[in-house]
């Protein structure tokens, strides 16, 4: 191992990164390659004790749509870990696959416009979602995949309500609460019931109100 702080971070002209004043970056060298995007390493970057941040800036955004090839891939932005809106903006009219499955929160605004890309979208790392993201990113037209573990009433209600098709795998329960009953129709209709692989809890009165909720064992 060694003490390294990548150029990008220095100059913070490819991508911003959270880090103090004076914190150096714990990496692998041997393992520590370059990308249009900044300072990749297999093995990951640690600052103080934590995984590094990236943000996804509209200018990189703008070369890896360029160079993107629609319907022969997905546009793979798994490294960063928040967007900026100006970049979700342009992320957004891409009318096809986009894998933002490592971004760990997104605004309000964000998922406003987010909600406007036609084609299937991953948001797999986020661990929670506000009631007014839900009401957006029910707008989305095609696949949404999240891996929230918990909803609350009002999210699951406002999602239940939109033409999105979702794939919820890592939700862990379900009350018998109007919301989550609705959005229990929601997935059975979108048949997605099955690859809800986390799904341990959910209330009788949830089963007794959506029958046709049930994984084929």
């Amino acid at each position: 191992m060694a003490l390294y702080i990548p150029a990008d971070v220095q100059s913070g002209k490819t991508f911003s990164s959270k880090l103090k004043l004076g914190q150096v970056c714990l990496v692998n060298v041997s393992v520590l390659f370059s990308t249009e995007s900044g300072i990749r390493s297999n093995h990951g970057a640690q600052c103080g004790g934590g995984q590094m941040t990236k943000e996804l800036k509209a200018a990189v955004a703008k070369r890896r749509i360029a160079k993107f090839r629609p319907g022969w891939e997905e546009l793979d932005l798994t490294e960063f870990t928040s967007i900026a809106e100006d970049a979700a903006e342009l992320v957004a009219a891409v009318e096809d696959s986009v894998d933002l499955r490592n971004l760990e929160e997104i605004s309000d605004t964000v998922a406003e416009i987010l909600s406007r890309h036609k084609g299937s979208l991953d948001l797999g790392g986020l661990k929670s979602l506000s009631v007014a993201a839900a009401t957006s990113l029910a707008k989305h037209d095609g696949w949404l995949h999240m891996e929230i573990p918990e909803i609350s009433d009002d999210a699951a209600l406002a999602l239940s309500k939109g033409i999105v098709s979702l794939k919820l795998t890592k939700l862990e329960k379900l009350d018998g609460t109007p919301g989550h009953i609705a959005l229990a129709r929601k997935l059975a209709a979108d048949g997605t019931v099955d690859v809800m692989y986390y799904l341990e809890n959910v209330s009788p009165d949830l089963l007794a109100a959506v029958p046709e909720f049930k994984r084929n064992k």
